[in-house]
């Protein structure tokens, strides 16, 4: 078992989505072997103009490319062949203006690569991270999920990211009311750690 732990977490160290992250990883300690990708320290790569045309002629259009094209689509590449090579993503970031934070945006666009961790043919989009498990880990100021607002784009678009790749089971744990009171913020937590718990006994059996 290997988990790959990616992270964006710029309001260390008085990171609410951090909290979340430490109860994770002490709850698959010692079941799982770890890397861990801080995306504050190593941005992720954004497709450019020589970048995203290399992609579209090589990986769409089938297109010969040149060596220093290809070398464009290496950063690329090697983040997709990471996320692609975990049996367990575990990515952990807040909530900005709704969403993801543009870091996160973008690290998902490095690593949804075609050939690499999706295809597509005469019958459709074919994720490859079948037999995988993904979770988000987040932590919003404001209230979102019960009853489900609207304005959460980030729990429905981590879905919809995940589920295209075609993992096998996503969870999205989200630490919501973060400017609440006190009481409301401990709550919160407590019914985030007790999901966490119950995916670490599910996908991490003890050896």
């Amino acid at each position: 078992m290997h988990t790959l732990i990616v992270t964006y977490l710029p309001r260390m160290p008085a990171s609410n989505t951090a909290r979340l992250l430490e109860h994770f990883r002490e709850a698959i300690a010692g079941r799982t072997t770890t890397d861990v990708l801080d995306l504050v320290a190593s941005p992720p790569p954004r497709f450019d103009e020589r970048s995203m045309n290399a992609y579209f002629d090589h990986h769409y259009a089938g297109k010969e490319i040149s060596p220093a094209a290809a070398e464009s689509l290496q950063p690329f590449q090697t983040l997709a062949r990471q996320f692609k090579s975990a049996d367990v993503v575990a990515m952990a970031f807040p909530m900005h203006n709704f969403s993801f934070p543009g870091v996160v945006k973008c690290y998902f666009d490095a690593v949804i690569f075609r050939d690499e961790t999706w295809s597509a043919d005469e019958n459709g989009y074919h994720g490859h991270m079948a037999g995988k498990k993904a979770v988000t880990l987040s932590a919003s100021g404001g209230v979102y999920l019960d009853p489900p607002n609207p304005w959460d784009h980030l729990t429905s678009l981590a879905k919809v990211e995940l589920q295209f790749l075609g993992f096998s089971e996503i969870e999205t744990v989200l630490a919501e009311g973060m400017n609440k009171d006190k009481d409301f913020i401990e709550k919160s937590f407590a019914r985030c750690f007790t999901q966490i718990d119950s995916l670490a006994r599910r996908w991490y059996p003890k050896k």
